[in-house]
């Protein structure tokens, strides 16, 4: 950010001492101070769900998405399949422990090869200034590596972000919902 997005950030504080969410007023005049004709990409992974998308900052027009589901949770017990696994003990073997793990790498397959391969979507992932992420700590190793990994981005990239409040499940509108709060300054 430069010299000018931080002296409109002091005005804004000072003249309003109690700016609500001081980081959705950091990004806002971020992006309205510098060029604006960069995207902004919001990522939402929730237990096997999958949204997606990437916006305009001019516009605040949405250049493409993706929602996908896959089931990986256990009914009634919560937690995802690998987890029961690691916990110790003999490996369930049933029909249903299975189709969990077999979902489970077809969904870190399916959003790889959406993040990685997809013309559109790589097209659009070069031309983000921000990525908004929003997922489990454990599950960040499917987005985030080394440059040996297989991973969408690399460990220590300036453009990743957590997405800093509740996201509930991840959905297109929870998406939309995501990038106007970011991109929205609330003054009381």
């Amino acid at each position: 950010m430069n010299r000018n997005g931080h002296l409109v950030l002091w005005k804004l504080y000072c003249a309003y001492p109690r700016v609500h969410a001081a980081y959705v007023c950091y990004f806002f005049v971020h992006f309205t101070c510098s060029n604006s004709n960069t995207h902004t990409q919001i990522l939402l992974i929730r237990s096997g769900s999958f949204a997606g998308a990437v916006f305009e900052n001019k516009k605040g027009s949405m250049l493409c998405h993706k929602t996908f589901r896959r089931y990986t949770t256990r009914r009634k017990q919560g937690g995802s399949q690998s987890r029961r696994d690691n916990s110790g003990g003999p490996k369930p073997r049933s029909a249903g422990a299975m189709l969990r793990r077999h979902n489970e790498t077809e969904f870190a397959r399916e959003m790889n090869e959406l993040l990685c391969e997809n013309e559109e979507w790589v097209r659009a992932l070069s031309s983000c200034s921000h990525i908004f992420l929003s997922c489990p700590r454990p599950m960040t190793h499917l987005l985030v590596g080394g440059p040996k990994d297989n991973t969408p981005f690399l460990r220590g990239d300036s453009r990743i972000r957590r997405v800093p409040f509740i996201v509930h499940k991840p959905t297109l509108q929870e998406a939309q919902r995501a990038y106007r709060t970011l991109m929205t300054v609330r003054v009381r």
